[in-house]
């Protein structure tokens, strides 16, 4: 039986409830310190400090119904975090924040909890996130479905043909794994155009017809890939990204027979979206910087790039040579 609403309508109660189940609103918060005073006392405390997957501070603010001061509140928080979040890290070195770190304030809420801040949500100003919790009980176990709001300070660069929809938040990606998750971004959108990626700043599910690939999470400031059986990688290079993307490959043609219950459809499958991204990946082309940054050997001195598989014209890499579930391997020439 499905039931609702069940969330408590006083701050003292849904709080604990938010505080419990952090993971499910966004990825990676990590709760450090509970209510933090931002320097207007007579609007009482937010409800906790946190730190998300990029290293960067969270003032979260509870949304209760009918709490006139939540306005107020929610200001002094942007305020605090827009004079002190990139100051915390020295501040607070056993919190863990990065150096520099721009903070967010992130309100949490029913529906009628958020109705004071509709003028806040109109302006959405820079580093305040808003969601909107749409709780339901099945079987006597408690769920959400989280509906953002206002999405925040964007903290990373957009990726390409990003498929998630207006709903949800950038994919907060390290700078570092950006040429990693280029790639892997391209690979998916030629695996399957009904495949979907939805999720948070930090994460994002890979599903198919409603079930699940994997998923892709920030930790730690590196790009993690995390197969549907939830074994994790990290994905540092690309042929961390090739090895992670042959498991998906795998899945999509597991669910592909399932769904059609002809079984060995789901081989042909798999080999038909090989052969596609071997003849799209015949064509690719990277700068040397790329090739660089994806783990290829560097330029000596006399100005040339060694590389095994083959010759050399001014640094450019071109083509690609595959074996069967190896993925591309990149030459110059």
């Amino acid at each position: 039986m499905i039931r609702g609403p069940i969330l408590p309508q006083v701050r003292e109660g849904l709080w604990p409830l938010v505080a419990s189940r952090l993971d499910a609103i966004e990825a990676g918060l990590h709760l450090l310190h509970e209510h933090i005073d931002c320097g207007a006392s007579q609007l009482g405390p937010v409800e906790g400090l946190l730190r998300d997957a990029g290293g960067a501070p969270v003032l979260l603010v509870v949304a209760a119904d009918g709490d006139p001061l939540l306005p107020g509140r929610v200001l002094a928080a942007l305020e605090f975090a827009e004079r002190l979040g990139p100051s915390l890290a020295a501040a607070l070195p056993a919190a863990g924040f990065l150096p520099g770190a721009a903070g967010r304030v992130l309100v949490v809420g029913s529906s009628a909890g958020l109705a004071p801040l509709s003028v806040l949500l109109r302006l959405a100003p820079a580093g305040l996130a808003v969601c909107q919790l749409e709780p339901f009980r099945i079987a006597g176990a408690e769920h959400f479905a989280v509906r953002w709001l206002v999405l925040g300070r964007a903290t990373a660069r957009e990726s390409s043909a990003e498929s998630t929809g207006p709903s949800a938040p950038e994919f907060a990606v390290p700078t570092a794994a950006l040429p990693v998750w280029q790639w892997l971004d391209g690979w998916l959108q030629r695996l399957d155009p009904e495949l979907r990626r939805d999720g948070d700043r930090y994460s994002r599910r890979l599903s198919w017809h409603g079930q699940v690939l994997g998923r892709l999470l920030v930790q730690g400031g590196v790009l993690v890939g995390q197969a549907a059986d939830g074994m994790s990688v990290p994905l540092l290079t690309l042929a961390d990204a090739r090895a992670f993307g042959d498991r998906l490959l795998r899945r999509h043609g597991e669910l592909v027979e399932q769904s059609a219950g002809m079984p060995g459809l789901g081989k042909l499958a798999v080999r038909a979206a090989d052969e596609s991204l071997r003849a799209s990946l015949r064509s690719a082309r990277v700068s040397a910087e790329e090739y660089s940054a994806l783990g290829g050997p560097v330029r000596h001195a006399g100005g040339e790039t060694e590389d095994a598989g083959g010759a050399r014209d001014g640094g450019r890499i071109v083509g690609a040579e595959t074996a069967p579930w190896a993925g591309p391997t990149l030459r110059a020439e």
